[in-house]
């Protein structure tokens, strides 16, 4: 997995993430909107720990595959 910049690329929408602020890392849900408070004028990361969205992720990673279960 590496690090994607937003400037190059964003997440699909409703897709969950980690994000990057520069500082902090947070696991986010993507939201696309047209909403030009945002800075991102396509779309918003959503902090899934809390109801607040974060303006400055500079980065994001798609998230690992979940474990298999082990078949019996």
């Amino acid at each position: 997995m590496t690090w994607i910049k937003c400037e190059d690329e964003l997440p699909n929408d409703l897709q969950c993430v980690i994000g990057y602020d520069g500082c902090d890392i947070y696991f986010m849900r993507f939201r696309q909107t047209k909403d030009k408070r945002h800075k991102k004028k396509s779309g918003r990361f959503d902090n899934c720990c809390d109801e607040e969205w974060a303006e400055e992720i500079t980065h994001w990673m798609k998230l690992p595959e979940y474990p298999k279960k082990d078949e019996p």
